[in-house]
């Protein structure tokens, strides 16, 4: 059947994602036919893009279309990023369909998608997976992906490192990590060293009970 942007009007078409019939594969067709036509598109029609997203394939073409538009806004001398919000929509829901390979690219790449990624709040919902998952080593791969953007990290990134680390057994790392932003001069949150601390302390009762 032909697609349903077919039958639609041009007010509906702007408004494509009020279109419950609308799946992630039309709505990504339509905007590659949009911005070749018509230059580059407002950024909701990309957030309303993700979240009809269901799979990593969808939001990996998701993701090629935000570069597309992206190209298409520079055409236009339009050269900032998007917004955070765009970024955080993006993250998100990669996360949410268990795509969290498709997030990590976002992020590495994000200048080359026109993505923002500069207040490393971006990079918390993904360093958390990782964190949950057990993932050490991914999760502080992303960690020196955000130091490579050029500024240390901020102290709500260091408890989410240390918490990682000493949910995951290691309260070594979660040591040499406080002293890592200690020695690059950024302020801990109050309960940053409490967390390891304390639990420290309560891993070695239950050692000692063993």
């Amino acid at each position: 059947p032909p697609p349903p942007s077919l039958h639609l009007s041009d007010g509906e078409l702007e408004e494509w994602y009020k279109n419950d019939s609308f799946t992630a594969h039309d709505a990504l067709k339509l905007l590659v036919a949009r911005i070749h036509s018509h230059g580059p598109v407002k950024q909701h029609h990309l957030q309303r893009l993700y979240q009809r997203c269901s799979t990593g394939e969808e939001l990996d073409r998701a993701l090629r279309l935000t570069r597309l538009n992206y190209l298409a806004r520079g055409e236009l001398r339009q050269h900032s990023p998007f917004s955070h919000r765009t970024s955080e929509i993006f993250i998100t829901r990669a996360l949410s369909v268990g795509a969290p390979e498709v997030a990590a690219m976002a992020l590495r790449d994000s200048s080359s998608f026109g993505l923002s990624a500069d207040s490393h709040k971006e990079y918390h919902p993904l360093l958390i997976y990782y964190s949950k998952q057990g993932d050490l080593v991914r999760m502080f791969e992303l960690f020196d992906a955000m130091k490579g953007s050029g500024r240390m990290p901020g102290p709500d990134t260091c408890y989410i490192l240390v918490k990682g680390c000493v949910d995951c057994g290691r309260p070594d790392l979660a040591e040499l990590t406080i002293q890592e932003f200690k020695a690059a001069g950024v302020r801990m949150r109050a309960g940053t060293e409490l967390y390891l601390v304390q639990n420290k302390y309560r891993k070695a009762e239950q050692g000692a009970a063993a």
